[in-house]
């Protein structure tokens, strides 16, 4: 199955890339957009000449710097996605896959598909939706020709692992991967 990546961050309730990359817009400046003007400054003024004869060079030379950066930093953010979404899926035995460049999200249920629908139908349990007493009667009274299906088709539930299970956020273990 594949979702967007637009879709996996609204299950694990991270925020979107543009509003992580506005809320942290300054430190992103500071990072790679800062350094560049005040090296060329310096270059500048140790040459005798006036920086702001300059301006619009350094100018270009520093949104280049910080365009590297963002691309740089969308790639860290997409590496600490697919690091919470692995951490938190393997508890119902779903991995996935972040593709960046498509913007896309592989999602597949490990071998044991039986394994990760009774992991899925704890979950469920556990957010207190309603009570299963067993897989099979579960996919019998709701129609499921297959464990996987069950299990793809409840995988948006991922976000309530932590709750369910008292670990931190995937909010949490997202920034943390972002240090």
């Amino acid at each position: 199955m594949n979702v967007s990546i637009e879709q996996l961050v609204k299950w694990l309730g991270i925020p979107r890339w543009d509003d992580f990359y506005e809320s942290n817009y300054d430190y992103f400046a500071d990072k790679y957009y800062v350094p560049v003007v005040q090296a060329q400054e310096q270059l500048y003024e140790e040459e005798g000449l006036d920086p702001l004869d300059f301006q619009d060079e350094t100018e270009d030379k520093a949104l280049e710097a910080l365009s590297a950066g963002e691309a740089e930093e969308y790639s860290n953010y997409c590496s600490a996605l697919g690091f919470v979404a692995n951490e938190l899926g393997g508890q119902i035995f779903v991995e996935f896959d972040v593709q960046c460049n498509k913007g896309t999200v592989e999602v597949w249920v490990e071998e044991d598909t039986r394994a990760a629908a009774q992991a899925v139908v704890d979950l469920i349990n556990g957010v207190g939706l309603m009570s299963i007493m067993s897989v099979d009667d579960y996919m019998e009274d709701e129609g499921y020709d297959s464990y996987e299906q069950l299990v793809l088709d409840h995988v948006s539930y991922i976000g309530q692992i932590p709750e369910v299970y008292g670990d931190a956020s995937a909010e949490r273990q997202f920034y943390d991967q972002m240090r």
